[in-house]
């Protein structure tokens, strides 16, 4: 079943902790060592469960994202006000669909056998009285493997008492950054050829903590002005 996570990361604390560790002069292996406990527990991750009112507003999108998965169209169609709109940013264009031709691409995207799933990350809810708005980050599965990625804007509605989707707006691209390690916006940052820094690293200090302690510091350094310049990918 396609899911919505709610974990979401204190970055501008972490950043700021790390430009300060960074400005300060490490020596010798224990150094190296004390720098990468310290980059790597800068960013927290706070669980923030939703509130009702929150879940409310979340559970017309989960359920479109259900019936994607389900391919049942009737659960897609009952969670979108009639005579709402999607906006799709597609390989640089903007494609405006009415929900009826909306509906009508997320059947065809249905056909055949693969199993389709669309998940939710950090979505931000912003709620008043009878309108509110999600925007939250996605990936696309097709047979369980990320084919795209983006951004998701549902506008919604309360209509007798029950929300509705009344606009739907998304973004997409190829180049997807992997989900889950759990360190947040430094997860993004990549080494000066586009390698997973945090792989490297890891690796550096069971090598280079005895052998090549000079290149090691280097490599902190490194790091540490990545972090400070907001260097990420995605």
């Amino acid at each position: 079943m396609p899911s919505i996570s709610f974990l979401t990361s204190s970055v501008r604390p972490a950043r700021s902790a790390a430009r300060r560790f960074f400005s300060l002069k490490f020596s010798g292996v224990a150094g190296m060592v004390c720098a990468a406990v310290l980059l790597l527990s800068a960013t927290v991750l706070h669980a923030e469960p939703p509130t009702a009112e929150e879940q409310a507003v979340l559970a017309p999108a989960q359920a479109l994202l259900d019936g994607i998965a389900k391919r049942d169209k009737d659960l897609r169609r009952a969670q979108l006000l009639p005579g709402g709109m999607a906006t799709l940013i597609r390989n640089g264009q903007t494609l405006q669909l009415p929900f009826n031709e909306f509906l009508d691409r997320l059947e065809k995207m249905s056909g055949g056998t693969q199993r389709l799933e669309e998940r939710l990350y950090e979505p931000v809810i912003r709620i008043d009285n009878d309108i509110a708005v999600i925007w939250a980050s996605y990936d696309f599965l097709i047979d369980g493997k990320v084919d795209h990625c983006g951004s998701d804007i549902f506008n919604m509605i309360r209509r007798d008492g029950r929300w509705l989707i009344s606009g739907v707006a998304d973004t997409s691209r190829k180049s997807c950054q992997p989900r889950g390690s759990g360190l947040g916006e430094l997860e993004g940052l990549q080494d000066e050829d586009g390698g997973d820094w945090i792989q490297r690293f890891v690796g550096e200090l069971n090598v280079q903590t005895v052998s090549r302690p000079s290149q090691l510091e280097r490599r902190v350094r490194g790091i540490g002005e990545k972090v400070g310049t907001g260097n990420v990918a995605g």
